[in-house]
């Protein structure tokens, strides 16, 4: 893990790294980074996550949305944005490796937290199914930038105050009728024999 410069957060085609000060710092595609995962298309829903709602009880939140949405619930992976007020808000970074050989667990352990009693900005990130082998981190992962460019980094912790959140769901996932609670921006159905990746959604502003 020799090339760690911080915690990645990537936001609409703009990627920042959060060096150990905690102030972001954009980066552009030449620039290399040990580990990312992002995503671009799907089909985008907007749920509701109640003022209140804490990081630990997010998860349910999503996972309760998802059972009513899509037969297959416990398969999906989602792409998750949250952006508007939150309270409680702590976040962290990692400092680069202190010796050759240092591991990602023992760079975590020395993780420098950020604290803000209000924190205005986006929450981004995935939840990921507990179904694979070891690929990918099972639950909910996030990763914070504010509004004014100022803080940022992996979110440990929050309570929300008043956000707007989409979800983005592959269309190969069977949906349900729409629930009164969320709102889903339909695509034409699937073509299985012509499917080459996510459909482009021209209305979408992302």
């Amino acid at each position: 893990m020799h090339d760690i410069l911080g915690e990645v957060v990537s936001l609409h085609g703009e990627t920042w790294r959060v060096p150990m000060t905690g102030v972001p710092a954009q980066v552009d595609a030449e620039d290399g980074v040990a580990f990312a995962i992002a995503a671009h298309g799907g089909r985008r829903h907007r749920m509701r996550v109640p003022s209140g709602t804490k990081l630990e009880s997010t998860q349910q939140v999503i996972d309760d949305y998802l059972a009513r949405h899509h037969r297959d619930a416990h398969q999906v992976v989602c792409a998750i944005e949250m952006h508007g007020r939150f309270t409680d808000v702590v976040l962290r970074t990692v400092a680069p490796p202190q010796h050759h050989g240092e591991t990602l667990g023992e760079i975590i352990d020395d993780e420098i937290r950020f604290a803000f009693p209000t924190w205005t900005g986006t929450m981004v990130g995935f939840r990921f199914p507990d179904t694979s082998e070891g690929e990918t981190i099972p639950g909910l992962h996030l990763h914070g930038i504010a509004d004014d460019r100022q803080s940022g980094g992996h979110l440990r912790s929050m309570v929300v105050d008043n956000v707007t959140t989409y979800l983005w769901i592959d269309e190969l996932h069977p949906v349900h009728d729409d629930d009164p609670d969320g709102d889903i921006d339909h695509a034409d159905p699937v073509d299985f024999d012509r499917y080459e990746g996510p459909i482009d959604d021209p209305s979408d502003p992302q």
